[in-house]
């Protein structure tokens, strides 16, 4: 599924995890292009699993993702929605 350079980033904040939802845009980027275009994957997804970023469904995922792709010694605890 990779098909260019991945950048892994951990917000964490009072509502991070909504703030970035909003800013990346529903997950199917015709349907961004449409509700808000000037989400990321309105701009720079092209369809399906090609949406550009990938942003944690709920903070349960939040929290199983960064400890995965993290250090524990220099992450932040998880964010509430």
């Amino acid at each position: 599924m990779l098909s260019d350079v991945v950048v892994g980033v951990e917000l964490a904040g009072d509502k991070a995890l909504s703030t970035i939802k909003t800013i990346a845009g529903v997950t199917n980027p015709v349907m961004a292009k449409q509700q808000s275009p000037q989400s990321w994957r309105a701009k720079y997804g092209t369809e399906g699993v090609k949406n550009a970023v990938h942003v944690s469904a709920s903070v349960d995922a939040c929290k199983r993702e960064t400890d995965y792709f993290f250090s524990k010694q220099v992450r932040i605890n998880c964010f509430s929605a």
